[in-house]
């Protein structure tokens, strides 16, 4: 009896939710309790980790243009001529240029490697809390 009502949940949840294995393993890979896909061969962990590269590439790709860096639009305050006798004008642009091109700056190069490396929290922790 159990396994008939087993059998029957995973019918209609594939029949209503017919994901293919790359969708599962990407949802799997992004969810940080489950993203070292240990129930998956290498051969499938690796084609996961290609998908999520190349889908985030694309995104990337086409949002590139109309981002502009923090730290290029702060030049261009800077530019502007100040008046004489603006230390603490200076030293606030200087100040908050610091605080948002640390942040820039920092960002790794690569930043699906840097997630993927950080570790894989506990199944009972909730991501969405």
């Amino acid at each position: 009896m159990q396994y008939k009502i087993k059998n029957a949940l995973y019918n209609t949840l594939l029949h209503y939710w017919d994901l293919s294995d790359n969708e599962l393993f990407l949802a799997c890979l992004l969810d940080p309790r489950f993203k070292k896909l240990r129930f998956a061969t290498s051969t499938q962990q690796l084609q996961a980790k290609a998908a999520l590269r190349e889908k985030y590439n694309n995104i990337k790709s086409l949002h590139q243009s109309s981002l502009t860096p923090i730290n290029q639009s702060l030049n261009v305050c800077e530019e502007q001529p100040l008046a004489e006798n603006s230390q603490r004008q200076i030293y606030q642009k200087t100040f908050i240029k610091s605080i948002f091109t640390q942040n820039f700056i920092n960002k790794p190069n690569d930043e699906i490697s840097h997630y993927l490396s950080l570790p894989e929290v506990s199944y009972h922790y909730n991501p969405c809390y």
